[in-house]
């Protein structure tokens, strides 16, 4: 994936073969059945948001497994938003409330891309690295999420 200055390394066979179950499942949800010529690459989550922001793969142990069509997809939600290889994602929306949460770890950034029922919020930064793991929760801007009402409170 040279070519396209993508951080994707090629899986081998093997590895393949040890998350074909998930790859097809993935593939299936996206209307793409995995067929016998689809090359697949992984890459860390954290250098490619476009794919996990825009497109659904399989995530394991910090790595996305990502087939070639969508490894060279740039026209995703993310290219649109003006994502690219190499921010780092500190804040994400919550999948409830107007709240921003910190986004320290893989889990909570995918189950926030899966379970909000409307957008997903980012908040990223280019250049020095931050630790995201020292940030705390703050109040969104009144443009992102919804307030939940007493109700859901109270539940």
């Amino acid at each position: 994936m040279s070519e396209f200055q993508l951080p994707y390394k090629a899986i081998s066979h093997a590895k393949f073969e040890t998350v074909k179950e998930k790859l097809n499942q993935v593939a299936h949800s996206i209307g793409q059945p995995l067929n016998a010529d689809t090359l697949f690459f992984k890459a860390p989550f954290e250098e490619v948001p476009e794919l996990f922001v825009g497109h659904r793969v399989f995530l394991q142990k910090g790595f996305a497994y990502v087939a070639m069509h969508q490894a060279v997809d740039s026209g995703g939600n993310a290219a649109k938003a003006r994502l690219r290889a190499g921010d780092q994602v500190l804040y994400t929306s919550s999948f409830f409330g107007d709240e921003l949460w910190p986004a320290d770890k893989l889990g909570f950034t995918k189950t926030a891309i899966q379970a909000k029922p409307d957008s997903v919020y980012f908040v990223v930064n280019r250049g020095a690295e931050v630790d995201v793991k020292r940030l705390t929760k703050r109040p969104a801007p009144p443009r992102f999420g919804r307030t939940l009402t007493k109700a859901q409170k109270a539940s």
